[in-house]
């Protein structure tokens, strides 16, 4: 019997410039939706942990627009019997949602889900310990979301690599390479690199992770579900200019010359998806692929917890990962 294994706000992923979802969203639904990212991720994987017994896997709510001239404070509804496929629900952020202060935001994210899912339980007959539980998973992680990938030996076994993610308020991931020695102590780290907006991505992305020389590395930071316009980056490990310690380079790597949209065209063609909307896709792809934020300077080594990259929007020295 399948378990409950994600409950998210639906969209999940969108432009990085562009609101997510429908033509016309407005501000404050966008917002939502970016910000329900971490939370909803650190609320799914406590919920899995619980192996909650459903006939379906997903709890997917579906954001509403505001509408206009309402004077509420928004709503969260349990849609029963909507799907075979999935449960339902829908939720609408209250009016002048995107002014409101961070925490106060989340927050109320949080509890619309939380009662949502409780609602679920209720009409499924279901034990609301996972959920309370999950509810106060996200709260001890401060609402934040953060996944570390494996250690991987370079040949040799003279230095190790991870990449670590974690989930911004833009609904984007984050994410560095960081390197080790013998002893296990941090010698070097990349700059950020800007990641899918789920944790299934960011272990697509961990899973690239390779080593190609005993001091060179290739990863793919932004992976998503199809495929679309990936980038492989090239990690070089050097020593410090000092002669003491290590620093990286960071470039991309050199690809085969293909008409890539032509390729993804034929793909999607192939498995009945309409046209029009897999154009819609592929400019979707080359819009990520151009994306300032997905390019990284390689003038030169750079030392540890040096960040040679154009800064995401919003980010501060408190969006990097914590040890």
């Amino acid at each position: 019997m399948p378990i409950l294994r994600h409950v998210q706000i639906y969209p999940f992923s969108g432009f990085y410039d562009r609101r997510w979802g429908v033509e016309g969203r407005d501000e404050s639904t966008d917002r939502m939706c970016r910000i329900s990212r971490a939370l909803c991720e650190v609320y799914s994987e406590e919920v899995r942990a619980h192996r909650v017994a459903m006939h379906c896997s997903i709890l997917r709510i579906s954001a509403v627009d505001y509408p206009p001239g309402r004077q509420d404070w928004g709503w969260a509804k349990y849609v029963s019997g909507a799907q075979d496929s999935m449960e339902w629900g829908h939720i609408c952020a209250p009016e002048r949602f995107s002014s409101w202060e961070a925490v106060a935001a989340k927050t109320w994210v949080l509890d619309a889900v939380h009662s949502i899912a409780v609602q679920m339980a209720e009409y499924r007959g279901l034990d609301p310990e996972p959920f309370e539980a999950a509810r106060a998973a996200v709260l001890a992680a401060g609402f934040a979301y953060r996944l570390d990938g494996a250690w991987k030996s370079a040949p040799g076994r003279r230095l190790r690599a991870r990449p670590r993610y974690w989930l911004h308020d833009d609904g984007f991931g984050r994410a560095v390479v960081e390197v080790s020695d013998p002893t296990g102590t941090v010698v070097a780290q990349t700059p950020q690199f800007l990641t899918f907006t789920t944790s299934e991505g960011m272990r697509r992305s961990a899973r690239t992770l390779r080593w190609v020389q005993p001091r060179r590395l290739q990863f793919i930071p932004f992976a998503d579900p199809l495929g679309l316009g990936e980038r492989v980056w090239e990690i070089t490990v050097r020593p410090g200019g000092d002669g003491t310690g290590f620093g990286v380079e960071v470039s991309e790597a050199e690809a085969e010359e293909i008409d890539w949209a032509a390729e993804i065209g034929n793909a999607l063609t192939a498995q009945g998806i309409p046209p029009e909307r897999a154009d819609r896709v592929i400019m979707r792809a080359q819009r990520q692929r151009e994306h300032p934020l997905r390019t990284v300077a390689s003038e030169g080594p750079v030392p540890l917890g040096a960040a040679r990259i154009t800064p995401p929007r919003h980010a501060t020295e408190a969006d990097s990962p914590q040890t």
